[in-house]
């Protein structure tokens, strides 16, 4: 269950138009745009924290200044500035770590960025949560490494699949994600989970995206326990 800790100073708020950054997961960025880049600065040598969201519509104005808060959802992820430099030929290229899942309060200035009041959201699991957080990745990865159902895939180099078994279970997620295409949306709704929920939901969306891949084809009869015939 998610326990709330109050942090008592606004954080800069970067809003992003399609990517969701988790919490433990790595994130690459390259600003280029003004407002943003003073943004990463300033924590940079501050306290190095920023909040990000993602906003609702990605066909929104995006300037740092013009997204209504309303239009921009409300759990987001508190990220850490790793390393930062800029670069030669103009803006600033970032590593962001995830650190805590937050919801966003009020705003607390628009100027020279927008900086808003969070509350922290805790993901606390005991041990038998971790255990299944465990088993429902164990189940993904036998998923995407059996060779019946990769041609039903993308497809996904074998060294992809051999880090993406190896990595922590806060880079897993993300990584599975983007392998599995899932949108913006679909993305936030798993930030928006904790983490067992968020394992278990990126298991049932695998699933459902083989259902919908074999519903034309041999494919079915895997999931349904089967043996084909032909």
């Amino acid at each position: 269950m998610n326990h709330i800790i109050n942090i008592s100073e606004p954080l800069p708020l970067f809003v992003m138009p399609s990517v969701v950054l988790f919490p433990g997961a790595d994130l690459p960025l390259f600003i280029q745009q003004p407002t943003y880049e003073a943004m990463l600065l300033d924590a940079a040598e501050g306290n190095g924290l920023v909040a990000f969201a993602l906003q609702k519509s990605r066909f929104a104005d995006i300037d740092n200044h013009g997204v209504p808060l309303d239009r921009i959802h409300r759990i987001g992820c508190i990220g850490r500035i790793a390393a930062h430099r800029s670069m030669n030929g103009g803006g600033i290229s970032a590593y962001i770590r995830g650190t805590r899942k937050i919801m966003l309060l009020d705003e607390a200035s628009s100027f020279p960025y927008r900086r808003v009041f969070v509350e922290i959201l805790n993901e606390d699991n005991d041990q038998l949560e971790l255990m299944r957080i465990f088993d429902a990745r164990e189940d993904i990865m036998r998923l995407f490494m059996d060779s019946s159902i990769q041609n039903l895939l993308d497809p996904i180099p074998r060294g992809t699949l051999d880090r993406i078994s190896q990595v922590s279970i806060e880079n897993f997620v993300p990584l599975a994600a983007a392998l599995l295409r899932l949108t913006p949306s679909e993305r936030q709704q798993l930030l928006e989970d904790d983490p067992l929920q968020r394992m278990e939901r990126l298991l049932d969306r695998f699933r459902e995206k083989l259902l919908y891949s074999t519903t034309l084809g041999d494919g079915m009869h895997y999931l349904l326990g089967e043996e084909m015939t032909h």
